[in-house]
């Protein structure tokens, strides 16, 4: 760093460049303060510089080739705002921690994905790779578990990860719409990107959780551990039962340690859930998000706040810049990343817990003796039972919720069921967890 100034570089110029612009200059004198450092914004680049951003960039250097920019004799931070976890974004990471250049991103698959090998890189490079905006927006996830929480052992993570879904399931159980009209709606509020694929099929939400497993629990960041569900078959009825058995339905990121004769392994999941209403994430309605972890001293805490959109993802930009402009050193893990360890992830069959249960039968004598005999020879208990007529056909829709269950048998009692000649519609089922 040159005396009082730290000098950033800044690539890509969508919602979160532009906030993080507006934020840099708005913010100079209270940065100043906090750090005795000015930040100056010394190069930008995008793919069209001839684009209408609403916001004036004539003041900045302007570079088409962002590996040009980082020639730049001064430049102490590239801020990558590109996303996507390979092609520029991964290059021009990797050519600046070889120039001794620290790096800040939102860039959540990159790091989910190449975080290790970039890790090692800035490590050896002696520069700092931080990613706070990549998980979660503005709220200080990464760094309570990295910083706030390093003296506990932390035994789960669990969060509403996804404002896309989340905003989709409000839309659907606070306006009474389908999944494709929830969906549109989140498209026009400019929530969902026009192929919303990774966030409403949980991809996201996995990269997000993968980073936070690596830093709860010092393990590598695996995707293909991780069990992942989106949300595309929810649908109305069940919100419209669930609310009656007091739940709400949630996209959760679940990720946890056990230890297994002597050995830790965790277990990471995605998918739908029910949570109760009168639980933590009752309220975390809309586009917002949020994380509970579960430590060994200071227990359990909640982080809510805004999970998406240009400002609070800045505001996370803005904290990195911070942070490196103080001298405070972390690793991007927590823990040096040749530390990492590969721990063995846990079977979702082995998951142990309650379940929401919907299907259709034909209405007849006898059908809900049949049904109590699947589950008692399945050793599955039930907690809650509706019974519905279906209004549009002489059929009757049966819900029940279970008691704790082993995953594996209650997935052969759902597949007993579907043998039974009185059952007219394939078992939907949905995790219902205790937050």
């Amino acid at each position: 760093m040159d005396g009082n100034n730290l000098n950033v570089g800044i690539v890509g110029l969508g919602t979160v460049g532009l906030s993080a612009i507006k934020m840099i200059e708005d913010n100079s004198n209270i940065v100043y303060q906090k750090t005795g450092k000015k930040i100056n914004i010394i190069g930008i680049s995008a793919r069209d510089r001839k684009k209408d951003r609403g916001l004036s960039l004539d003041q900045y250097q302007w570079f088409d080739n962002p590996v040009e920019m980082l020639n730049l004799k001064h430049l102490d931070v590239l801020i990558e705002l590109v996303g996507g976890s390979e092609g520029i974004a991964l290059e021009i990471i990797n050519k600046a921690f070889q120039l001794n250049c620290h790096v800040v991103t939102a860039n959540k698959a990159l790091v989910a994905e190449s975080g290790i090998q970039l890790a090692k890189k800035a490590e050896l490079n002696d520069v700092l790779f931080y990613f706070e905006a990549a998980v979660a927006g503005g709220i200080p996830i990464i760094k309570t578990i990295r910083e706030s929480l390093c003296g506990n052992s932390i035994y789960s993570v669990t969060g509403i990860l996804n404002g896309t879904c989340n905003y989709i399931l409000s839309r659907m159980a606070n306006s009474s719409m389908s999944f494709s009209e929830a969906l549109n709606d989140a498209k026009l509020s400019g929530y969902a990107e026009d192929d919303p694929s990774f966030d409403i099929k949980g991809i996201d939400t996995a990269h997000k959780l993968s980073i936070l497993s690596s830093l709860s629990f010092g393990s590598k960041p695996s995707l293909k551990d991780i069990y992942i569900e989106g949300i595309e078959d929810i649908a109305i009825d069940d919100f419209i039962f669930t609310k009656e058995l007091g739940y709400q339905i949630k996209l959760l990121g679940i990720t946890g340690i056990v230890q297994e004769k002597g050995n830790n392994k965790i277990f990471q999941r995605v998918y739908p859930s029910l949570v109760s209403n009168k639980g933590l994430f009752s309220s975390v309605d809309e586009a917002r998000n949020a994380v509970v972890t579960d430590s060994s001293h200071a227990g359990r805490s909640l982080l809510d706040g805004l999970g998406a959109g240009g400002d609070p993802t800045a505001s996370s930009v803005l904290s990195d810049l911070i942070d490196i402009a103080k001298g405070n050193k972390n690793y991007p893990f927590g823990i040096q990343s040749e530390k990492l360890k590969t721990l063995e992830c846990i079977d979702i069959k082995q998951r142990k817990g309650s379940y929401y249960i919907r299907f259709k039968v034909i209405d007849r004598p006898g059908v809900f003796a049949s049904i109590g005999q699947v589950f008692n020879e399945n050793s599955i208990s039930m907690e809650n039972i509706l019974q519905k007529h279906d209004e549009e056909s002489d059929k009757k829709n049966i819900v029940i919720v279970t008691h704790k269950i082993e995953e594996v048998f209650f997935i052969k009692a759902l597949d007993n069921l579907k043998e039974k000649d009185f059952v007219v519609s394939n078992p939907k089922f949905i995790r219902i967890e205790e937050v």
